[in-house]
């Protein structure tokens, strides 16, 4: 009854760690089909929303105007992109590709990790959306600061946003202060937003910089080796073929012929402007 039992139980331990294993590999499998989901959402709202910015026409229909009254809108993302771009560019200004390019940059991000099965992390999420906010913040900021409202846009370079943050840092930081405030601004939520390094990114621009540089160097000295190389077998050959033409005393070489030619043609003009100089003498 014991050994009954025993095996009873051994049963139960391998059926619950095969059950384990499965449910394990259709949750692997579930988040890969999630992540590849989301990339296939993310790069489709990133290309839509770039293509709606793109295509950006002042007579459609939007938030901020009523258009001209022609029945068909000329974004090529239609009466939604229109809305769209029109309700992008009034809040941020130019800065309004921002969205399709940290759009893009997370989409690659999802696609380069869809093979890490971690759990999802509401406090790296909250420091993305920082990130973010942090980013639009500043460069529509610096935007209205440096462009104004020169701009062909419904609310200038910035937008409304950048107008609000960038009339504040003026008045509290003058234009040089708000600049330097701003750009760490930006640089510190561009930091928050991708995860990087700077210090790595400049490490890595001088490491492969120098590593090109000895690229070329190398290169352009085993071109300038192979043409002294060439040169020296050149004359080389030359000498031996001056050699061998010294020792057939009785045959002319075709150089030698052609400098007897031309010493010849000199000796003729020589002659024929004689009697003009003793004329003019």
């Amino acid at each position: 009854v014991r050994k009954s039992k025993a095996d009873k139980s051994q049963a139960q331990k391998g059926g619950n760690a095969r059950t384990s294993e499965y449910r394990a590999a259709m949750a692997e499998k579930l988040n890969l089909r999630l992540r590849e989901g989301a990339f296939i959402g993310f790069a489709a709202v990133c290309l839509y929303v770039f293509i709606a910015l793109s295509t950006y026409h002042a007579d459609d229909p939007g938030w901020s105007t009523t258009g001209i009254g022609h029945a068909a809108a000329r974004n090529t993302a239609g009466i939604t992109g229109a809305y769209l771009s029109d309700i992008f560019y009034t809040l941020f200004g130019y800065m309004a590709f921002l969205f399709p390019i940290m759009l893009g940059y997370r989409a690659w991000l999802i696609f380069r990790e869809r093979h890490r099965c971690d759990r999802f992390d509401w406090f790296l999420l909250g420091l993305r959306v920082l990130g973010f906010c942090l980013v639009m913040l500043s460069a529509t900021g610096l935007s209205h600061i440096n462009v104004g409202e020169q701009a062909l846009l419904p609310e200038g370079a910035g937008g409304v946003l950048g107008i609000m943050v960038g009339n504040a840092a003026l008045n509290a930081f003058n234009v040089t202060g708000s600049r330097l405030l701003l750009s760490a601004m930006l640089l510190f939520g561009v930091t928050i937003y991708t995860g990087i390094s700077w210090l790595h990114l400049m490490d890595a621009t001088g490491r492969y910089t120098l590593a090109g540089y000895r690229r070329v160097a190398a290169a352009i000295g085993f071109q300038l080796g192979a043409l002294r190389e060439y040169r020296e077998r050149r004359q080389v050959m030359r000498q031996r073929q001056r050699e061998l033409e010294a020792a057939r005393p009785g045959k002319k070489s075709r150089r030698q012929k052609q400098q007897e030619l031309r010493d010849l043609k000199a000796q003729r003009e020589q002659q024929r402007r004689e009697p003009v100089l003793r004329a003019a003498a």
